[in-house]
């Protein structure tokens, strides 16, 4: 694992609207508290009801749609001399008032790089 193994969002800032940057804001940090506290799992969750009254979603078809959308944005990470795309999601779905998600192995990976150095 190179030390340069970095991930950036940056295209999600300027591609999402509002409720899909607020939802994917959330989801990743839910992914960094629950890293640094159990680190990397297999599954990742968070409430569908927190999520739209963070969102300020009316629906879950907005939270649906903001997932959707994050979908579309891709990770750029650059790990030597080499730029590599990754979508957030390796697989998303909610049931049960349960926003459940993988990431993809490389993110994981990005994140035991960051951990110390905050690169992410």
């Amino acid at each position: 694992m190179s030390e340069t193994t970095k991930a950036n969002f940056s295209s999600f800032s300027s591609k999402l609207s509002p409720c899909a940057l607020t939802c994917f804001n959330r989801l990743l940090e839910n992914v960094r508290e629950t890293f640094l506290q159990e680190g990397p799992q297999p599954i990742y969750e968070t409430s569908l009801a927190a999520m739209m009254e963070m969102c300020g979603a009316e629906d879950a078809d907005a939270v649906a749609q903001s997932i959707k959308d994050i979908l579309q944005c891709r990770v750029e990470m650059k790990k030597c001399e080499y730029l590599y795309f990754f979508p957030f999601f390796a697989s998303v779905a909610i049931e049960k008032g349960v926003i459940r998600y993988s990431i993809p192995l490389e993110m994981n990976e990005a994140l035991s790089a960051a951990e110390s150095s905050s690169s992410i």
